[in-house]
């Protein structure tokens, strides 16, 4: 969406800026943007062995729980268009070690369908799209 601006217009009162209603809506838009955007949202908890990240992850987190190795997917932009600017935070809350890897075509800190791997339990990372299909991880890997 973007920033809205509220026209406050030439004066004090004199009709040609935005009125109350039209203000309290863009202030609302703008508030809801910044809560999805900026993690306010509950974590997306994960039990099994494989996950691939989906759109509703963005600006949230995942946490990873299961005793055996866990694959975390960062599908191709085709397949699920996450936006550039994604920001999605991962823990590994488990035993199972998290490997974190880009599908085909996808970059995880410069290798293409590149991966890293969480180093340990109860270790958090941080997913970053800075360009369509180009990810950085940052975190403590293995």
């Amino acid at each position: 969406m973007g920033q809205q601006t509220i026209n406050l217009g030439s004066s004090g009162n004199d009709g040609t800026g935005d009125d109350i209603r039209a203000g309290g809506y863009k202030i609302n838009d703008m508030f809801t943007e910044l809560y999805s955007q900026f993690g306010m949202v509950p974590p997306n908890a994960q039990t099994g062995t494989t996950y691939t990240l989906d759109l509703a992850d963005t600006g949230g987190g995942i946490t990873l729980d299961n005793a055996s190795p866990i694959a975390l997917t960062i599908p191709a932009h085709a397949d699920v268009a996450l936006p550039v600017g994604a920001v999605i935070s991962v823990a590994g809350i488990g035993v199972g070690a998290v490997t974190v890897t880009g599908d085909t075509g996808v970059s995880v800190n410069g290798s293409s369908g590149g991966s890293v791997v969480l180093d340990g339990s109860w270790v958090p990372a941080t997913l970053w799209q800075y360009d369509t299909d180009m990810w950085m991880a940052f975190g403590r890997f293995a």
